[in-house]
């Protein structure tokens, strides 16, 4: 008697076009998530001019006689805080919305944290351009009704 044919290698099924856009869309959460990091990180100029205001900034050449204000005093003691304050928030800005995206991509990958990466999508709006882009196509792929259960699918009972 013949025997039954046996299949022995797995059974590979190809991926859904779904699951490659979440590929891709976790891909570029993560390039665009350094991008925001990297552009956030100019703001470390701003913090360094701050730093020097703060520092007592000494004048190039003495002022000119014939004038009544001296078009090189040094500016306020203010200005240097307010330098300072301003770069460190926008890095701090920059830095934290990177991570996040980052973080995002991460989620997306492990189809975990739907409601973290639909917030995370809105955020990223207001980086334009990339952000804006990246935004819309992760809330446009993300709102699908079976995207959404494979991301509850894969959700861990607690």
């Amino acid at each position: 008697m013949a025997e039954p044919y046996r299949h022995d290698t797995a059974v590979y099924f190809p991926p859904t076009s779904e699951e490659k856009n979440l590929k891709l869309l976790a891909t570029f959460h993560y390039v665009v998530g350094a991008l925001v990091a990297l552009t956030s990180s100019v703001f470390i100029f701003h913090i360094a001019i701050g730093v020097k205001m703060l520092n007592g900034p000494t004048p190039m050449w003495p002022p000119f006689p014939m004038m009544t204000v001296n078009p090189l005093a040094p500016p306020p003691p203010n200005m240097g805080i307010f330098f300072v304050a301003i770069g460190c928030a926008a890095v701090l800005l920059g830095w934290t919305m990177g991570a996040l995206t980052v973080l995002a991509g991460r989620f997306i990958a492990l189809r975990r944290g739907h409601l973290f990466c639909l917030v995370v999508a809105g955020l990223s709006c207001m980086w334009m351009p990339f952000g804006t882009v990246l935004g819309v196509f992760t809330l446009v792929e993300l709102t699908k009704p079976h995207v959404r259960a494979m991301f509850e699918r894969r959700a861990d009972p607690l």
